[in-house]
């Protein structure tokens, strides 16, 4: 349980801090000025300005927030527009010198673009780790043919010289193509002779076995580990 929640916490940080870089990176390109970015919530423990910027660290540590010159909370989405007269946007423009880096004061698309940019980041973020997972890991696929993926010690299968990678095509004639079959099959004909026809290395030959009748703990009547799933890696 606790290492449930600390996993939510820290995933959940990732993924909000992402998002609010999203606010800090584009406010910066649009010349707003940004008076905090800061890890967790508050209280604040540790911050630290370098330029016109506080960066913090607060004591509750989940996600994070973006602090904006003339805004309300933009990290959350929410906007507060200040409208006024020409003449009052004037004569405040004369009293703070840096209302043009202010929130409210910039163009609708421009605000847009900022709480827009947190999703955006959002989305990369999936795209990237996506990525990452299909090429690094892979991804489990289904297979058309059965395939041999491990083969015990002293078995049938190894005394029939089956191979680790091999393709079972047709037990007996019949084309099969679900694990559950094969095992099903491998028990109705235990001391039986079966054939097996499988495709190895692009060429395909036919083998004798005999599932046995006396089965080893943790093993099957043919001696073999099979799976119609094989893990496929993508490029980027």
């Amino acid at each position: 349980m606790f290492i449930t929640v600390v996993a939510f916490v820290v995933v959940l940080s990732i993924l909000v801090l992402i998002h609010e870089l999203g606010h800090f990176l584009t406010a910066k390109k649009f010349g707003i000025k940004v008076e905090e970015f800061g890890f967790g919530f508050p209280p604040r423990v540790f911050g630290k300005r370098i330029g016109e910027t506080l960066y913090s660290i607060n004591l509750l540590p989940v996600g994070g927030f973006v602090k904006l010159y003339g805004e309300d909370s933009a990290g959350g989405g929410s906007i507060r527009q200040q409208l006024k007269a020409k003449s009052q946007k004037l004569k405040a423009k004369s009293q703070q010198p840096d209302v043009e880096r202010a929130f409210f004061a910039r163009p609708a698309w421009q605000r847009a673009t900022i709480v827009l940019a947190g999703v955006i980041m959002n989305f990369l973020l999936a795209v990237v780790l996506i990525s990452y997972l299909f090429s690094a890991h892979g991804v489990a696929v289904p297979t058309e043919n059965i395939r041999v993926v491990d083969v015990a010690k002293n078995s049938p299968a190894q005394s029939a010289s089956l191979q680790r990678g091999d393709e079972v095509i047709t037990i007996d004639g019949k084309r099969i193509s679900k694990t559950e079959d094969f095992a099903k099959i491998a028990k109705e004909k235990s001391g039986r002779s079966i054939q097996l026809k499988l495709e190895r290395d692009g060429k395909e030959h036919e083998v004798q076995i005999t599932p046995r009748t006396i089965v080893p703990e943790g093993e099957g009547p043919i001696g073999v580990s099979i799976s119609n799933i094989e893990v496929k890696k993508y490029t980027w």
